[in-house]
């Protein structure tokens, strides 16, 4: 339980202190923490070079932007290929085409933006070529 006072101050500051406004605030326990942007699949395609990356986002980011990277390495050099996909009706998909068929495995990342609604959320999933 928390207390909250308030005291009004005006432009000169001169403020009243018998006029103190006071709230007291109880808060409920914490719920636990919902991932709320899954990656539920991600799989490389027989040609090699695409991977469907797929998953599920709360239902209130209806149309919500979705960045999906994949980093690999290719030869010495580490190399990756961005796409963007957008939530409808709470899930997501998009094909990301990698630069090369010379990969083993690969780092796959979903981003959402931050909003005024909830913090930037990234959850990451390894694919293997197989």
């Amino acid at each position: 339980m928390s207390t909250l006072q308030v005291v009004a101050v005006d432009r000169a500051g001169n403020s009243e202190p018998a006029q103190v406004r006071t709230w007291t605030i109880t808060r409920s326990p914490a719920a636990p923490m919902l991932r709320f942007l899954v990656i539920t699949t991600a799989k490389a395609e027989t040609d090699g070079r695409t991977l469907t990356v797929s998953g599920t986002m709360r239902r209130f980011t209806e149309g919500q932007r979705i960045r999906v990277t994949a980093r690999t390495r290719i030869g010495r050099r580490m190399r990756s290929a961005t796409a963007t996909a957008f939530v409808r009706s709470g899930a997501w998909s998009i094909h990301v085409t990698l630069p090369s068929t010379d990969w083993r495995t690969a780092t796959v990342t979903a981003s959402t933006p931050r909003s005024s609604w909830y913090k930037p959320g990234k959850t990451v999933r390894v694919v293997r070529r197989g």
